[in-house]
Parts: structure tokens; sequence; C-alpha cells
């Protein structure tokens, strides 16, 4: 194991050691590591779920020296199945070509496995560098945290959005009368709040029609938000502050961004999306 590593007892826990022992030569050059981890191990049993989300942000780690982290999360449906597929560190903010790239890559990879229409929607924030995503032809969705906090006390569409996104059923023999009682209580919201509102059910429109071209399982839009990407950036931000404390303050600034870099590809190997307790 790398020197930096040794004393970390995160990293020696007897149910990682074996794990990051085999896959560390594959984090990156051991002197000179990039932050760049793509982690397409195990995607494949994505294949047949029923489709899946594809979702972006960017973590922003504070100790023990700023980092911005683009993640992009791969995520059934369902919830089942969830696993990051791709983290980017840098010492500075990403653009909108810095995120699109990696998106491009792997929609590329997913289309060559005959994974592409099983794509359901790409989801992020609102933030104007992803408007790039778009591009892509799939459905964008806005993250619904960031929704009900734009929307908030705005007439009833921070509800009308959690229903949606949170409780809502849809069946092949329902969903377009609930979707049409749901176009009805928008078409009631004040005019930003109908504009904001209507952009996004139009996408899951789009994600309900091509969700039920090919299943007629019973489906809800519960998995479409950024809620669990939010709470690994929180839960990273913790354990690298944590490690990097045991390292004490030997590192100079350019050891301390290997060391960041190192923990993220690892934490991106390591991190266990999938428990359900139902």
């Amino acid at each position: 194991m790398e020197p930096e590593l040794q004393n970390i007892a995160f990293f020696q826990s007897s149910h990682l050691a074996a794990k990051v022992a085999k896959h560390l030569p594959k984090v990156d050059h051991p002197g000179r590591p990039s932050g760049l981890m793509w982690n397409v191990d195990g995607l494949l049993a994505f294949k047949d779920t029923g489709g899946f989300f594809l979702m972006t942000d960017v973590l922003v780690l504070p100790q023990p020296v700023t980092s911005h982290v683009l993640a992009i999360l791969m995520t059934s449906w369902c919830g089942r199945l969830k696993q990051l597929a791709y983290t980017r560190v840098k010492m500075s903010t990403f653009n909108g070509q810095e995120i699109h790239r990696p998106m491009a890559m792997l929609l590329e990879w997913l289309r060559g496995k005959g994974m592409g229409r099983q794509v359901l929607a790409l989801v992020s924030d609102e933030n104007a560098v992803n408007a790039q995503l778009a591009e892509f032809g799939y459905p964008l969705l806005a993250d619904l945290r960031h929704l009900e906090r734009r929307l908030s006390g705005v007439g009833h569409a921070d509800q009308l959005l959690t229903y949606i996104y949170g409780r809502a059923t849809f069946s092949v023999g329902d969903w377009r009368d609930k979707w049409a009682q749901a176009q009805h209580q928008c078409e009631q919201l004040p005019a930003e709040a109908r504009r904001i509102t209507a952009l996004q059910m139009h996408g899951m429109r789009q994600v309900l029609e091509a969700r039920f071209r090919v299943s007629d399982q019973p489906f809800r839009f519960a998995e479409a938000n950024n809620d669990l990407l939010e709470g690994v950036g929180k839960k990273w931000a913790n354990v690298v502050k944590r490690i990097g404390e045991e390292t004490g303050d030997a590192m100079g600034e350019v050891e301390r961004h290997k060391f960041v870099r190192r923990v993220v590809g690892l934490l991106t190997l390591t991190e266990q999306l999938g428990f359900n307790p139902f």
C-alpha cells in the first residue's frame, strides 16, 4: 500500500483491505494521480432492470484542501441497483465541456453494450453548466431537491412535483389519466412556476412514454433525484477530513491534492450504494 495510506485506519479495515489492494494499481499512477476514475465493472447488471437513470453532480470536499468531485451515478428505476460509474477530482470548478465529455463517453459505452435505449433520463441540478447534457437526446430532468428549494411557497408547485417524484405510481392503464390531472394542476400555477414545472413534466412524460413502450410494469420516479449523490458528498467530506487528520500535517499542498484524488478513487470503488432495508 502507498506510504501516504499506510496509517489510515479506514483503509486497513478487514472488509476493504483486499479490495483496495486489488484495485490500487488501477486507480492511477502512484506518483501522479489524476483524480479520474472509471468504474464500469458491474454496469452490465443494469441491462435487464427495466431502465435506469444517469445522474450527475459536483461534490465539494472542503478539507484537507478544497476539492471538487464530478460524479456520475447510475441507478435502476426502482433503486435496486446503484453504482458510481465515474468520478473526477479537480481543485477548481467544472465547466460544461468537462461535464459533457464523460457523459458522452459513458453513453457511448452503454450503446456499445446494447443498453442505450434503457437510459430513461439524465438527472442534474439546474446549473447552467449542465445545459449541454440536453444535446444527447434523452430527457433531462432537474433534481427534485433543487426544484423544491426554488419553487417553495410559489403556489403549490413544490407539492405537485413532490407528488410526481415521490408518491405517484404509474401503470400502463392509468398513467395518462393521472398525467392529465397533474397537467391540470400545473396550469393553475403562477406564470414562472408554471413554466418551470411544465418543462419538468414534459421530460417526465417522455420518460413514461418510453418506459411503457418496453415494459408494462408499474413505474415510479422516486429514484430520479440526486438525494443519494448529495448524501455521498457529505459522507465523503467527513471521511476525507477524518483520514486526512490521521495523516497529520506532514503533507504539503501538492501531496494533499494527490491524497484527495487517491482517496476519492478508492471511495468510488468501495462505496456501497445499494442498501435497501425493505
